[in-house]
């Protein structure tokens, strides 16, 4: 399935050279290790410099994201996991994939892979996984492409989550499928990039232009209680390396804490992080007055 890619800058056709052109605004467009950095001169978060160079763009990809991977997560994702895969599962060979801000994400793309011949993964900086550089808030895809989009744990890190998925939606055929995860109580992470949090309503009424599948827990108080843990230690802390040691310790000694969430009842007003599993109706498919309903529902 051919994609159609436009120029984020002013949504016209793109010509490819040594470099990507768009003729209609003459902006031109980078291509680092073959992939496509697509983001407008107009992007005041981002820009195509800082998303080359990882070293400045805050996302943490040496040493101690490097020794993080070697220990016991403080995350429990069991009821996510579950969902997620379902919904992998129904996907079709010829489905088009949307995985937004997934770069360092080797798992979710070879999940994908397995289902559908047609994955295209984004993020706002370079990784040998992402084939296009690209802000949510401005996709350079055409209208009704994708057939599915996931956006997990993206949409705190977006200034503008509204946009995001109004462009999400954008991008999506008419009951396209989307896959989002939010996580509610949580400390900050990723420093500077982190702007919201979202309870189980808030994170409905964000995708109300979706036809809700499912509304759910991704994980529960164990595991917000362990991020409140590790951030109390934390605020004693000055430093790399003295966080590094605190968080290691943490997870070394107290991540059975994140088991309790599999014996909890209903976790929704204490979870950790919530997930949205909807279809794209274009438009508006829910009101204030059903959006306090589906409390008392859930």
């Amino acid at each position: 399935m051919k994609l159609k890619i436009i120029c984020p800058t002013c949504g016209g056709s793109l010509k490819l050279s040594s470099q990507i052109f768009c003729p209609d605004c003459n902006e031109e467009f980078p291509v680092y290790n073959r992939t496509p950095v697509l983001l407008s001169n107009k992007n005041d978060l981002f820009n195509k410099e800082l998303s080359i160079d990882q070293s400045s763009s805050g996302f943490n990809t040496g040493f101690s994201s490097k020794i993080s991977n070697y220990l016991p997560g403080i995350t429990l994702n069991t009821f996510q996991d579950r969902a997620l895969q379902a919904f992998i599962n129904n996907l079709d060979k010829s489905d088009l994939c949307l995985v937004v801000g997934a770069g360092f994400d080797k798992g979710l793309k070879s999940k994908l892979l397995e289902k559908s011949d047609n994955v295209i993964v984004t993020d706002v900086i370079t990784s040998p996984l992402t084939d296009y550089v690209c802000d949510v808030t401005n996709l350079p895809f055409a209208n009704n492409q994708f057939d599915a989009v996931f956006v997990i744990a993206v949409l705190e890190h977006v200034v503008e989550p509204q946009v995001a998925v109004s462009e999400i939606s954008r991008v999506l055929r008419y009951d396209g499928r989307v896959f989002s995860s939010i996580p509610f109580m949580q400390q900050v992470h990723m420093g500077c990039y982190d702007f919201t949090r979202y309870t189980l309503l808030g994170h409905r009424w964000l995708f109300k232009s979706f036809s809700m599948v499912d509304l759910a827990p991704s994980s529960g108080s164990g595991t917000a209680l362990l991020w409140s843990i590790t951030s109390f230690f934390r605020s004693f802390t000055i430093g790399k390396n003295s966080t590094l040691i605190i968080k290691s310790l943490v997870r070394i000694l107290l991540f059975w804490i994140k088991y309790f969430d599999l014996l909890q009842k209903n976790s929704g007003d204490f979870a950790s992080g919530t997930y949205f599993v909807g279809l794209n109706k274009k438009a508006p498919v829910l009101d204030k007055k059903e959006l306090v309903n589906l409390y008392n529902k859930k």
